[in-house]
């Protein structure tokens, strides 16, 4: 390199030549130190042209050692030092110094430039500067030659001033060290977090010890193991060996063929003798690690593709001593390198990072630069659609760059997402130029490997290239592949390997699999991922079989979908599967496959349940939109897609979208099947609960009467389709107090329910409880306590003690107890249930906040507000992430905090969490609804306890009429609120 030292500086920092006269101080000191002139890139000329003054600046990195940055708030500004920075820093492993090629100067005062948090506020490349060992010579650029009389001043100086000219000197020590390896690669970008494990790795000072560089084929381990030896080169003074092991079997007969790059010439006894020639070699690098500091050599084994050339007893004839190091590059994986052996390390090395991958396409491109942000975008989506495959990555820079005059970035990503692999392998045989690798073609350098695999674990591999790329279900693959193989499907008796895990261990071992992380209770993993370029290449190779393949994959996954979908997600071994499901539905339906939204809507259902409502709403939305593609807009299936989504967009309060939705699909069934069909029945049941959620009672009682008559109609009176439906209508009657009206209903839904289903059904449980509630609401609650113990009796039984639906009965069954002063029995009740559902459900969902909400009113109940505040709060918090801000349940919780801060005499902090809570119900519900009466009445008390008289009275005036025009003037909160 012809310059020693790049300087990187602001021009309005050097008005004053203040860099200038220090710049020439470094000369001086360093001709002083090493006894000859330093030679320096110091642009001072005014930038014209930007291509030229950016070529000359690129031309100056490139060729220089060591870069000085002198920081200042100018040069932290200025896109132009950015951009030098960076792009030295792409380059720094070509010098030798990774991480210490840059010596920034603290040259004036920067704001927080000390403060510990200055890397979380700053920009990536600001970060990165200040991490490297800077200098503080602020003084020197305020005071100028004054400052150094100062004698702390000119040691930091005369220490500077030595690090530039050691690290200038150790990268010349570089360009003099020994070896044979392949030269640098202009093109290497990046990869330092895997140089840097490499380094650890080899460096570890565990004598005897070799670290295999392992992965697929094309993933750059030979390119990093070389760039390695460039790095890290200083380390090496007896040099650094390559050795080609390709096909060798013999690691004796492949070091000897260093004989003639180490300049041996052997004996006449020494050519006939193997073991001679071992002997010789190795005491050829011997003699010049000990004649050259660091007395040390590096041997690359690189393309070790026989496991035999590493087994134990070849390699421990190495020199287990300090003063070699040993790498082999190699497509095996430890399952094929005896791993269990305590004399070997492994690295592997998958994708390129994707910003390294963009920087390496770039770096082909005419003046190493994409000729605008709209071919940069291009090639980063090339680079996600290559899934930064190394080799592929590189062969798609390699056309880019030898056409770049015919072809844009652009255009060949259009190519790439018509042709697919078919069209990177055609891209590869277009160009001229060659890659590092040799091979061009994928499916050329991944075919040793897979020759390798056995028939199951090429089966597996022909599901696992099916399945979403980032998703790969592995008990799915094992349920298929034991069809064919039913060994695989047992697990192993004790004291036997298991085959299963076997195929695993090959399949992860050489990288065609890698775990995520999602792993059984034994640490067994349960879902992987694999390259999409992998995939591609197996479903092409798969040929007529690929059909069969699709078709037995599908049929496994339909069933595991239904099972998931009817209340397998309750289980908390069964939940890990609805990820894949979920991603293998999304794959399914952009795929325009068979049963594609059948898929999406059984997934819909379970993250429902669990809260996940934003992947269930994405998930349910896009069915919607494929159905309607598929079968028109008027198709029976889409109103059930048109349900499922107003079911979804109810719950999270939006109800103003879910409401045209329901009408909707209530008018295709009609047309579709008549107005006396069961599904009309449902939509009827579906709108008129939106309805009764929003207050208009008087026009979802019709509906309900309608569904009822219509099931009955269908099914006879002693259905339990018709029990849902008096259900529904029964709880109308309670809402409007007509509570005479509804307990008949209530009972008779219960009879249904015990004859057609049995008296230990869910259902019957659901029916008790109902009845229950009703009962409690006529104050006879004697009569509804044994209904709510036998419904929890029957729920734990056919449930399991651990269901969510047994934390609601539990639930209602302490609420009972808490309304009759029997607190010491439902505290432990309700501290189950909470429990229940935070292990079922995770500790932010939903339920976990109404279980909250509950212990936290009991334990105010027994005047320990200390303990119920951070209960309160904590469901308020879950509420708002689930639901978002503006929910009817937000408004709950806001009205329960608020209830409690007023007990505690803090009225100021509660009533803003009252209007709030207001704010939300008029929103949600109008003007005229009960819950905004509750809020009202909430209001009014308030500022009744503040002597806020004049404001107290209208409140109270309006919550009596809302409560008479929607209850009935002979409801209970009618007296209630006029007595108030």
């Amino acid at each position: 390199m012809p310059y020693g030292l790049f300087i990187s500086y602001s021009r309005r920092d050097n008005q004053e030549k203040r860099i200038t006269e220090f710049v020439e101080r470094i000369g001086r000191d360093f001709e002083s130190f090493a006894g000859r002139p330093l030679r320096r890139f110091f642009d001072v000329s005014d930038i014209q042209g930007m291509d030229d003054w950016r070529h000359r600046i690129l031309q100056g990195l490139r060729e220089s050692r060591l870069l000085l940055a002198f920081v200042s708030p100018n040069y932290l500004q200025s896109e132009y030092c950015e951009w030098e920075f960076n792009e030295y820093v792409k380059n720094e492993v070509a010098r030798a110094l990774v991480g210490e090629g840059v010596a920034p100067i603290y040259f004036v005062e920067v704001s927080g430039w000390q403060d510990k948090d200055f890397d979380q506020r700053s920009p990536e490349w600001i970060a990165e500067l200040r991490r490297r060992q800077h200098f503080d010579l602020r003084a020197l650029f305020h005071e100028g030659e004054q400052a150094l009389r100062d004698v702390e001043v000119q040691g930091r100086i005369a220490k500077l001033n030595q690090r530039i000219a050691e690290r200038i000197q150790r990268g010349e020590r570089f360009e003099q060290s020994l070896g044979n390896v392949d030269a640098h690669n202009a093109h290497f970008i990046g990869r330092k977090t895997e140089l840097r494990r490499l380094e650890e790795a080899v460096a570890l000072k565990k004598i005897g010890v070799l670290t295999a560089v392992h992965g697929l084929g094309g993933m750059g381990k030979t390119a990093l193991a070389i760039e390695y030896a460039h790095a890290f080169a200083p380390e090496y003074g007896g040099g650094r060996w390559q050795v080609p092991c390709e096909g060798r079997e013999d690691l004796v007969v492949a070091v000897t063929t260093l004989a003639s790059a180490l300049g041996v010439e052997f004996s006449d006894a020494e050519k006939i003798d193997t073991e001679l020639q071992w002997e010789r070699v190795l005491a050829e690098l011997r003699r010049l690690a000990d004649a050259r500091e660091p007395h040390r050599c590096l041997l690359i084994l690189d393309n070790v593709d026989r496991p035999a050339l590493l087994e134990p007893a070849q390699t421990q004839r190495l020199p287990a001593a300090d003063w070699l190091h040993v790498i082999a590059t190699t497509r095996l994986g430890e399952n094929d390198l005896f791993a269990r052996h305590k004399d070997r390390a492994f690295l592997a090395v998958d994708e390129i990072p994707e910003a390294d991958a963009l920087d390496l396409i770039e770096s082909y491109q005419p003046g190493g630069k994409f000729s605008s942000v709209a071919e940069r975008e291009a090639a980063q989506e090339i680079v996600r659609l290559l899934g930064c495959f190394t080799l592929a990555v590189e062969t798609a820079a390699v056309f880019l760059g030898q056409f770049a005059g015919d072809v844009t970035c652009a255009a060949f990503l259009e190519r790439l997402k018509q042709e697919g692999l078919e069209g990177l392998e055609s891209a590869a045989s277009e160009t001229s130029e060659g890659v590092r690798h040799g091979e061009k073609r994928l499916t050329a350098t991944l075919q040793p490997t897979l020759e390798r695999l056995g028939d199951e674990e090429k089966l597996a591999l022909s599901y696992a290239a099916l399945l979403p790329a980032d998703q790969v279900a592995l008990l799915w693959i094992r349920a298929l592949v034991a069809k064919q193989f039913p060994e695989l499907g047992q697990d192993a008796e004790r004291g036997h390997p298991d085959p299963w895990r076997n195929v695993l261990r090959r399949l992860f071992s050489l990288r065609l699999c890698q775990a995520t992380g999602v792993v059984d209770d034994d640490g067994q993993p349960l879902v992987a991922r694999m390259h999409r370029l992998l995939q591609e290449l197996m479903q092409n190779a798969a040929g007529k079989h690929a059909e069969i393949f699709e078709a037995a994959l599908l049929a496994h996954v339909k069933s595991r979908a239904a099972f998931l979908g009817e209340g397998g997600w309750v289980r908390h071994e069964n939940r890990w599967e609805l990820r894949p499901l979920a991603a293998f539905a999304w794959h399914w339906m952009e795929r325009g496959s068979q049963d594609r939204t059948y898929l999406a809507n059984q997934a819909c259902v379970a993250f429902h349940h669990l809260g996940n409502f934003a992947e269930s709403e994405g998930l349910s939305r896009r069915a919607l939109e494929i159905d309607e593609q598929s079968f028109g807009p008027d198709h029976p299936v889409v109103a059930n897609d048109l349900n499922n989504l107003a079911q979804l967009l109810q719950e999270t309060n939006q109800t103003a979208g879910a409401e045209p939705l329901m009408r909707r699909a209530l008018a295709i069934d009609e047309q579709s099947f008549g107005p006396d069909h069961p599904n009309v029945a449902r939509d009827l049941n579906n709108l008129a609960t939106l309805l009764k959620a929003t207050n208009r009672l008087a026009g979802a009682e019709p509906l309900m009467r309608r569904a009822l008559a219509i099931d009955e109609q269908n099914f006879g009176p002693e259905h339990p389709n018709v029990a849902i439906s008096l259900n529904n209508l029964a709880s109308l009657l309670q809402d409007t107090n007509r509570l005479a009206e509804a307990e008949p209903l209530t009972r008779r839904a219960l009879a249904i329910d015990e004859q057609s289903l049995g008296p230990d059904h869910p259902d019957v449980a659901l029916d008790l409880n109902n009845l229950a509630q009703l009962l409690k609401a006529t104050n006879r609650l004697a009569e509804a306590e044994p209904l709510m113990r036998r419904a929890l009796a029957i729920a734990e039984q056919s449930l399991g003690f651990e269901h969510p639906n047994v934390a609601i009965r539990l639930n209602n069954l302490a609420r009972l107890l808490q309304d009759t002063n029997r607190l010491a029995e439902a505290e432990p009740l309700m501290r189950r249930a909470f429990q229940i559902s935070e292990q079922s459900f995770g500790p932010d969902h939903p339920e976990v906040a109404r279980d909250l909400n509950n212990l936290a009113q009991l334990l105010q109940d027994t005047n320990r507000l200390e303990e119920a505040e951070p209960l309160m709060r904590r469901a308020l918090e879950i509420d708002e992430r689930s639901f978002g801000p503006e929910h009817p349940e937000v408004a709950k919780g806001l009205g329960n905090l608020a209830g409690l801060l007023r007990e505690t005499n803090r009225l100021a902090e509660a009533e803003p969490l009252v209007r709030r809570a207001l704010a939300i119900d008029e929103q949600s519900f109008g003007p005229d609804h009960p819950e905004v009466a509750r809020d009202l009445n909430n209001l009014a008390q308030l500022l009744k306890a503040t002597n806020r008289l004049a404001e107290t009275e209208p409140l109270m005036r309006r919550v009596v009429e809302i409560f008479e025009n929607s209850l009935g003037k002979d409801h209970p909160n009618v007296a209630l609120a006029s007595t108030t």
